[in-house]
């Protein structure tokens, strides 16, 4: 992506010696506090996200300890429009940065990206494709949606009417572009997306506490929060909060609050290669400390995957055995995709 006449100050840090800080970087970071410190986040949580190269938009600061990380370290390469700060980036055209001979698969991928084939999404160069995370351009933009025209007190994006939620992606339709026959697919992926991050949205708010967000009205909170302290909804919370426990039928990992995607990315960055499914297995469901299982399904899957994975080489040996296969031959290089 090329940079914008505007924002070429951010790779103009220090001076030649590298002694000290250009004038044009000193004044470009007073205008990006100041952009980042009049958005609603921030009025509303006093923090900000540190796009420098070390925390690239995941940690959360206070203005003046993101100031201090930026003016050590830079911005994150490639964070032209702020977008993480509240900032409008040009209009993306989804079909113009995928390549015409997988357009399908990648146009899934940025709405699914349970595909590994992202990376070949906006590969205007190398450098620029190992950055860009359409996820999170996705995502963001779908939040923003939400917040825009928030005026229904509803306990989940199910129970909005279908009205409101295709209000939100008309919405939505404003910030991104694709060709139209993706539609129906591409609204069934973000009435998905939509969903967790509805109740992601509501489950921030809770933490939060008699404080009202920015983007409620004080009439719609105040609904909520009856709802919330509701009979109803603590019964299901509770009920919901024993399933998540329970060793035997939980679904438990090790990422705690970092997506998958994330996890994945970092592990073939540390290798320089894709990680296989089993070692992206073992990174996600079990511990660090001692390398023991999360809980006892975790474990009983893998040991279901060992034991097919036994049966089918039993199956190939004896085929080769029997001479159901020409004797020179061997045995087929089974995949973990296989079983």
């Amino acid at each position: 992506m090329t940079i914008p006449e505007h924002r070429k100050w951010m790779i103009n840090r220090l001076l030649p010696g590298k002694v000290a800080y250009t004038d044009e970087f000193i004044k470009g970071m007073e205008e990006f506090i100041k952009f980042a410190c009049s958005q609603p986040k921030y009025l509303y949580e006093k923090i900000i996200r540190c796009p420098c190269k070390i925390c690239k938009n995941i940690k959360h600061f206070t203005p003046d300890e993101v100031n201090v990380h930026i003016f050590k370290k830079g911005f994150i390469p490639g964070y032209w429009y702020w977008t993480s700060h509240g900032e409008e980036a040009p209009s993306i055209n989804l079909n113009e940065h995928v390549h015409s001979s997988d357009s399908i698969s990648h146009q899934g991928c940025i709405f699914d990206m349970s595909s590994s084939s992202q990376s070949n999404i906006l590969a205007e160069d190398s450098e620029h494709v190992n950055r860009f995370d359409p996820h999170k351009v996705v995502i963001d933009g779908i939040a923003n949606c939400i917040w825009s025209k928030f005026e229904l007190a509803r306990p989940s994006w199910k129970k909005f009417p279908e009205s409101t939620r295709e209000m939100w992606f008309e919405e939505f339709k404003k910030k991104f572009k694709w060709l139209p026959h993706y539609n129906d697919a591409i609204w069934s992926n973000i009435n998905k997306r939509a969903s967790s991050k509805t109740t992601q949205l509501f489950q921030d708010v809770r933490k939060k506490l008699p404080l009202k967000p920015h983007w409620m009205g004080d009439a719609v909170f105040k609904e909520m929060k009856v709802y919330w302290e509701s009979d109803e909804f603590k019964t299901k919370s509770e009920r919901n909060k024993e399933n998540r426990d329970s060793n035997v039928g939980a679904s438990l990992h090790t990422g705690g609050c970092v997506p998958h995607r994330l996890i994945y990315k970092r592990m073939k960055e540390a290798t320089g290669k894709d990680p296989s499914v089993l070692e992206f297995y073992f990174r996600t469901h079990r511990k660090k400390s001692d390398e023991s299982w999360v809980n006892e399904k975790a474990e009983a899957t893998y040991n279901e995957f060992e034991r097919k994975k036994q049966e089918i080489l039993a199956a190939q040996s004896a085929s080769v055995v029997n001479g159901e296969t020409n004797s020179a031959s061997q045995p087929a290089q089974l995949s973990e995709m296989d079983i």
